[in-house]
Parts: structure tokens; sequence; C-alpha cells
């Protein structure tokens, strides 16, 4: 009798580790398919996965890489849903947090996303997407000084977002410290090319130092980028104005108008400059 259970205990053993095996070759397979791009087999094969597995790390690993998928594919509920799962298989899981706590201020769930990125914290020194995301919901709530403290920290990590400089930049803009929000912005803008807000603060930094050609030069990129942006066409009217090219900015004013056709004041400017 103890033979056979001794033969039993073995089989078990035996299937246990052809099994852990068998995961951590899938977990690999589709590690691959997501350094690739795949994500909708990256979906596919952890779905098929996580309907035989029970639970551990690499679990939790999987769950992390769908909700990555699902994020990359904007499908944000099932992201949430996934990185919820990794982090309640594994606490520790540092990275799903950040993951988790991005979407979650993307859906306005600002309480819940403050909790993920303390989470993060906790777990990873220094985390700096996780101080630049709590620099951005403390300035939100206007506790400036708690954001300015948030981002500074992430500014001082080797891999600090441009988003910190960025924010930064426009606190410094908001309190009139226009040397210093030059500084951010330009770094934000170096770091992040594609970094509109940050391009259209510093417009309205060079404004304020009356240097209104390098505030067209940036408000410039900000239209073509968003032919909608109503603010960024009054501020580039008001550039070129100051700078006597009166039918260039009355091009974006006329531009301003189709965008707010009852602004009166939009109007009486745009007549004036005619008028001229």
């Amino acid at each position: 009798m103890r033979a056979c259970i001794k033969i039993s205990i073995m089989l078990i053993i035996a299937m246990s580790l052809m099994l852990s095996s068998a995961f951590a070759k899938s977990y690999e397979e589709i590690k691959a398919l997501f350094d690739n791009q795949q994500y909708d087999e990256v979906i596919k094969e952890t779905t098929r996965v996580l309907s035989k597995d029970k639970g551990g790390d690499k679990t939790a690993e999987l769950y992390y890489l769908r909700g990555l998928s699902y994020d990359l594919l904007g499908k944000i509920d099932w992201a949430i849903e996934d990185y919820n799962k990794a982090v309640n298989i594994y606490p520790g899981f540092g990275e799903a947090y950040v993951a988790l706590g991005q979407l979650l201020i993307e859906t306005n769930e600002l309480n819940a996303a403050e909790n993920a990125f303390n989470s993060a914290l906790e777990l990873i020194e220094e985390e700096p997407i996780s101080l630049t995301s709590m620099g951005y919901i403390r300035l939100i709530q206007n506790r400036v000084k708690e954001a300015r403290d948030f981002l500074s920290r992430a500014i001082a990590t080797k891999d600090a977002p441009s988003q910190a400089y960025a924010n930064l930049g426009y606190i410094e803009y908001t309190e009139g410290n226009l040397d210093d929000a030059q500084d951010y912005l330009e770094t934000a803008i170096t770091k992040n090319p594609e970094d509109y807000t940050a391009m259209f603060t510093l417009g309205l930094v060079y404004m304020l130092k009356n240097d209104f050609m390098q505030a067209s030069d940036c408000l410039k990129k900000v239209v073509e980028n968003n032919p909608e942006d109503l603010e960024a066409h009054l501020a580039i009217a008001k550039s070129y104005e100051q700078l006597g090219l009166k039918e260039a900015a009355i091009n974006h004013l006329n531009e301003a108008l189709k965008l707010s056709p009852n602004n009166n004041n939009i109007s009486n400017w745009l007549n004036r400059l005619k008028e001229e």
C-alpha cells in the first residue's frame, strides 16, 4: 500500500512538473507574440492558457500581458479588469499597479488611480510614471505644492517622463516664473516633440515675454496639429498682430470665428483689424 502511495505521489509530482514546464513554455511564446505586437494573438493565447491555470505569479504576468494588449487596442474596461486580476493574484506586481493607475486616470477615477500609484511607489522606489501621475492628480485637485513636490521627484529620476517637465512648466507659467517655465517646457518638447499641450503653453510663455516670433512658431505647430483648436488660433492671431502681420492675424481670426460663430469678441477684433 505504501509503495502504491509513493508511486501516486511521484506521478502527481511528475505531472505537476510537466504542467509547469508547459505553462512556462506557453508564457514565453505569448511574451514573444507581445514583443512582436501581435496583440490579438496575445489575447487569444492568454485566454486559452488561463482557462487551464489556477494561479501563481506567471498567471499574474499573463493577465498583465493580456491587459497591456487590451490597453494598446483601446479596450480600456477589459484592460482594467485584467490589471486588477494581476495585482489581486500577485500584490507585489508594481508594474501592473502603474498600468492600472494610468487607465484609471483616463476614466477619471482619480481616487482609485491614486491608490494604484501609491501601491506602485511602495513596491518600486521613486517610480517615475507614478510620481508624474501623482503630480498630475494633485494639479487637478489644485494642490499645487504637493504637485510640484511629486513632479520634482519625478524629474530627479533617470527615466523622467516628458509630462513631468510639461506639468512643472505649466505650474511655473501660472505662477509667473517665465524663465523656469520656458526651461521645463522646452525640455518636455525635446523629450516628446508631439506634446502640443506643452507647445501651446510655451507659446503663451513667449507671448508674456514679448517674444512674438517664437510664440507664433510654437502656436503654428499647435494649429497645424489641430486646426480646430480655438485658443491656439486666437493666441497666434494676437502674436501676428503684435508682429504687424495683419493679414495672417485676420486669417486665424476667420478660422476662430468658424469655430465660434457667435463670439462677439472675435467678431469685433476681426472688424477692427479689417478697418485699420
